[in-house]
């Protein structure tokens, strides 16, 4: 056993110390009563409806068949049963009572700040370091997407069995035995059913190998490290074909060229280093610049490089930089954008785990330059009380956002420029909530913004059709829709309403039929097919 490692003492060893209970008890406390604002919100109309409440099968609840219909199952282009069960649990429990949606995910937040604290403490951080550490993750304001959002569950869900699986590991590590490694293998396959955001997480466990692990010692034993990760690597490689394949069936998979993608990334990670420290214009959704600023990109380009320079640099004096570093760069990898999935720049939901590295430098840091200058022992509790005051304040606010679909969508159109997908949710809501002309209005604007967004036109086109009773203005929508993307079931059944009102049900039931084959789960096209037959049928009856 490496001696070096040996010093480090494991949670199990020292979980009888009131001070690592009493840590683990306030750190939940801490985060349960942050998050407590949140369990009156309500659902929202962004992928909640796809999870909970427009679900039929999600709503049946918890049932054998159900468990199997998720592992099967793909939920909005995406596979993860272990997510999807979760969901079901919660219909069983709270029915669509969004406090007890809401409720899961802020005890799930709270457990895992706790586990942070415990894998962190089995890795040799102090209970100071793991403690500073875990509150930063638990209370910074980007922490709200994830757990004010009910769909986000798989991200809280996700962070819950990786940080088990860093425990475990740690604890395989002071003692190597195939059960432990089982151990290993079982909670990292739940984490990839969670959200398969969590490939990364080998590559994690061999920088935790170098820091603070000290298993790194000769390019030997790097190979062996990488041997031993072959069941961990395979697993990552299955989470990815099923992904990718999900992901492109469904259409969730944006095509963009290789030069903006990669630029983008670039000016992403650089935007994620501010959020960290600057905390403040958080939303929903960012979207994808029309053109990338090649000053923007100048800077980022150089902060990335400068910042992952030194980080080498420290790779002997400072290890703790280096891991920090290329954690937080490496566990962005499947979201900076290289691979595109929807339409969003960034999201803060994607920092809930790569900050952590960048809290371990901060945190070791800061402690190293309060053990080595008196000045800054003075210092430091003064700017962690302000720290933490402000940051709570932050996110307590930010949950106030999360209140409803209008508020979260008038709050993301606010902070963000030209942000056509949160005009057009804001003008669905609006509309549903019996304001269609106003909601027209937010439907125009996201058509100015991004007039090559056919749901803008699919949206405006249905508050035209249903709510606000102009059929030419209607119809106009629906084509100039189809002419941008033909495969949106919504715009048929549209435009097959609108026949169907003019008397010409044959037709209507030929448009009804292509919705359905687009989309073979799109009741209202069901629906409106029957009704269209028995208006045939009636009008047959009628002349006999």
């Amino acid at each position: 056993m490496n001696s070096k490692f040996m010093q480090y003492i494991s949670f199990r060893k020292i979980n009888g110390n009131n001070a690592n209970i009493a840590t683990a008890i306030i750190l939940f406390t801490v985060s349960v009563l942050t998050y407590l604002p949140v369990l009156h919100n309500d659902f929202v109309k962004y992928d909640d409806q796809h999870y909970i409440t427009a679900n039929l099968q999600i709503q049946r609840g918890l049932t054998f068949e159900n468990v199997k219909w998720a592992v099967n199952g793909i939920v909005d282009g995406n596979w993860f049963p272990l997510t999807v069960i979760s969901h079901m649990a919660d219909i069983s429990l709270y029915g669509l009572n969004p406090s007890g949606h809401h409720l899961t995910n802020v005890l799930i937040h709270a457990l895992n700040s706790v586990i942070l604290f415990i894998a962190l403490t089995a890795l040799g951080q102090t209970v100071w370091r793991g403690a500073l550490i875990a509150l930063l993750f638990a209370i910074h304001p980007t922490r709200v997407e994830s757990v004010a959002w009910v769909a986000e569950r798989k991200d809280v869900l996700c962070a819950l069995f990786c940080f088990l699986t860093i425990y475990l590991y740690a604890e395989y590590v002071r003692r190597p035995v195939v059960l432990r490694y089982l151990a290993v293998i079982f909670s990292f396959t739940l984490a990839l059913m969670s959200k398969p955001m969590a490939v990364t997480l080998p590559f994690l466990l061999l920088l935790l190998d170098f820091w603070p692990l000290n298993r790194i010692k000769t390019q030997g034993s790097i190979f062996r490290l990488l041997y031993e990760k072959i069941p961990l690597l395979l697993l990552v490689v299955i989470s990815c074909f099923i992904t990718f394949n999900v992901q492109k069936v469904s259409g969730a998979m944006t095509i963009l060229p290789i030069d903006y993608r990669v630029e983008n990334a670039v000016i992403g990670y650089a935007h994620y280093v501010y959020k960290l420290f600057i905390p403040v214009r958080l939303a929903v959704f960012y979207p994808l610049p029309q053109e990338i600023s090649k000053t923007a990109l100048l800077v980022s380009l150089i902060f990335v490089v400068t910042a992952s320079a030194v980080a080498i640099s420290k790779v002997k004096s400072n290890p703790y930089v280096f891991t920090g570093w290329f954690w937080f760069l490496g566990m962005l990898v499947p979201v900076i954008g290289l691979v595109q999935v929807g339409l969003q720049s960034m999201a803060d939901r994607y920092t809930y785990m790569p900050y952590i590295g960048l809290f371990l430098i901060i945190v070791n840091f800061s402690l190293k330059l309060y053990h080595k200058h008196e000045f800054f022992k003075q210092l430091f509790y003064l700017v962690t009380v302000i720290l933490a005051a402000t940051m709570l304040s932050l996110t307590i606010n930010q949950q106030h956002y999360w209140k409803d679909s209008i508020t979260l969508f008038k709050h993301a159109v606010a902070v963000t420029e030209n942000n056509y997908v949160m005009y057009s949710n804001l003008g669905v809501a609006l509309a549903l909530n019996g304001e269609p002309q106003d909601g027209a209005e937010q439907l125009k604007k996201a058509i100015i913004a991004n007039p090559k967004f056919s749901e803008s036109y699919t949206n405006l086109g249905t508050v035209y059709l249903f709510q606000l009773k102009k059929t030419k203005e209607a119809v106009w929508c629906f084509e100039k829709s189809i002419s941008i993307n033909p495969n949106n079931a919504d715009d048929y059944n549209g435009l097959g309403v609108v026949l169907a009102l003019n008397g010409k049900e044959k037709n209507a039931i030929e448009l009804f039929d292509k919705a359905l084959t687009l989309d073979p789960t799109h009741s209202d096209a069901a629906k409106n097919k029957m009704i269209a037959l028995k208006a045939i049928a009636k009008k047959a009856n009628a002349k006999l």
